[in-house]
């Protein structure tokens, strides 16, 4: 018999990324389930200089400058099986929105002939010049974690995982469907874990590589978390997720905030909170 077991994740804070979690090893024949979602949110951009990137609308006159938010909520689903003791075999499936508005901060002047002679004074507007949003699963993910060491408490393991995209057109810039971000790209990840528990604290680091198709350029990712559980069935901890390209930067296409960015090197952190609603529903 197996052991069933449902966790809801609820951000409490969050910088630009989800928490990837613990790797927990369970039981043999132990299935896992596991509810997620957050938030990340971005009221601009900017360059390696600290400068705001900013476009100014070559169509139109005057001063304007365009200026960008972005809006990404990720909900989804972890499902994870131990066929054998030291072995666990996983699907993530993270369901996406993202949403893009550019807004015009338009400043121009204006001349009023009723003073003699006319004056000239400087007045600022802002619109929104366009939106953006799309609704899609981010991938498709089959991974698996195999142990290769325990003692007291402390395990090493090594993980692998593939990422299906959620459509199949060949090329991520060139997609007639899709006027805002992509589809994706196949990704194929490889690394190893150390995961060391305490009393009623966890810590966990992990590095991998990851291969990805197309335009897209492969990363080094790492990950961190720590955390402590002080009330029954209850888990809070903080998380540090860190991207970094294999490539130069300037070998990718120029940033644009409407398409997918091939190539990057991102630093995101937040905290967590996990609450398990159920363990003894037994399938």
């Amino acid at each position: 018999m197996g052991k069933f077991c449902v966790a809801a994740i609820i951000f409490a804070l969050i910088f630009g990324s989800r928490s990837e979690g613990q790797t927990i090893f369970l039981k043999e024949k132990t299935l896992d389930v596991k509810l997620y979602g957050g938030r990340a949110s971005s009221s601009s951009y900017f360059d390696m200089t600290g400068s705001i990137i900013v476009e100014t609308p070559a169509s139109e006159s005057g001063d304007k400058k365009l200026i960008y938010n972005y809006d990404e909520y990720s909900y989804g689903a972890k499902i994870e099986y131990a066929p054998i003791d030291g072995l666990v075999l996983g699907v993530d499936i993270p369901l996406k929105y993202y949403y893009l508005s550019e807004k015009v901060d338009s400043v121009f002047f204006v001349t009023d002939s009723s003073y003699t002679p006319p004056i000239s004074f400087k007045q600022s507007r802002k619109w929104t010049r366009g939106e953006y949003d799309l609704f899609q699963p981010a991938y498709f993910e089959l991974n698996c974690a195999y142990k290769i060491y325990e003692r007291n408490g402390a395990y090493s393991a090594l993980f692998g995982a593939v990422r299906i995209p959620p459509g199949f057109h060949n090329g991520i810039y060139d997609d007639p469907d899709y006027k805002f971000l992509s589809d994706g790209a196949f990704e194929f990840l490889g690394g190893a874990l150390f995961n060391v528990k305490f009393k009623k604290a966890r810590f966990e680091t992990r590095f991998a590589y990851d291969r990805r198709l197309e335009e897209l350029g492969d990363r080094f990712l790492f990950y961190m978390e720590a955390g402590v559980s002080t009330v029954p069935d209850s888990y809070i901890k903080g998380f540090v997720n860190i991207a970094q390209s294999v490539s130069s930067l300037k070998s990718f296409k120029k940033f644009n905030p409407r398409e997918t960015i091939a190539g990057e090197n991102k630093f995101s952190a937040g905290f967590a909170f996990e609450l398990f609603l159920s363990k003894s529903f037994y399938v």
